[in-house]
């Protein structure tokens, strides 16, 4: 029976959080914009000052999953002081090792970490990148309220091949009113909710119009109908 826990490492365990990290960018290269090679070459005082900062939430924080005393996995967010982007967090560095995956880890570190990140007053607003063929990544990240809302095409180079990076945000969660009415945005489809918070204005009117609501209204209705089959989650993410 194993035990787990999501926590925040003293900063004593610096070494520990060093070595799980350059474990996740030498197996899974193709998740993360830094290479092994980048941060194999860090001196120790770097390894020591993001974990205080960390500790600090200093600009960011990061959580780590423990099994049995042991580091599994971790999940970190950032973000700015500058007054303009300062409403808005970014995940990073959400890793699972291979051995405990398929466990809910990254799940339980993600909950945390968006927990964490909803309880600050000025965080309005959480982004993060995802390697566009990473589908259970994608998957998790849905089923936690994140939507695509971008692709950026060849932006990451690994193996000798590129790679899409998705572009995913999840709303605030406060209140928002769409067409006249209240909706809370968590409780909608994250492609819905993309759909509807970018175009419904546009959308009503073309609906409401006497010339054009006979070729939009089927057209709306399977854009519903399709938003709701393409929602899924699993626990894990590699």
């Amino acid at each position: 029976m194993h035990t787990y826990s999501i926590i925040e490492l003293p900063t004593t365990r610096w070494r520990e959080a060093r070595a799980l990290r350059l474990h996740a960018l030498q197996t899974d290269p193709s998740a993360f914009a830094s290479s092994y090679a980048d941060e194999l070459a860090f001196v120790d005082d770097v390894w020591r000052g993001r974990m205080q900062s960390a500790a600090d939430h200093n600009g960011n924080m990061t959580f780590f999953a423990q099994v049995d005393g042991e580091l599994a996995g971790m999940a970190g967010a950032n973000w700015s002081q500058r007054e303009k982007i300062s409403h808005v967090a970014n995940v990073y560095g959400v890793y699972v090792h291979p051995d405990m995956r398929g466990q809910g880890i990254a799940s339980q570190l993600m909950t945390r970490l968006l927990d964490e990140l909803d309880a600050m007053p000025q965080i309005k607003k959480v982004s993060l990148q995802v390697n566009r063929e990473s589908a259970a990544a994608v998957a998790l990240y849905e089923k936690l309220g994140f939507a695509t809302v971008g692709i950026a095409g060849g932006e990451l180079f690994v193996g000798g091949r590129y790679y899409d990076l998705l572009y995913m945000e999840r709303p605030p969660r406060s209140p928002r009113r769409v067409g006249g009415r209240r909706i809370r945005a968590q409780n909608i489809d994250p492609p819905l909710r993309h759909s509807l918070c970018a175009s419904v204005p546009l959308w009503q009117f073309l609906v409401n119009h006497a010339f054009t609501a006979p070729l939009v209204k089927p057209l709306m209705n399977w854009r519903i109908a399709t938003a709701n089959t393409q929602s899924s989650g699993i626990d894990d993410i590699t």
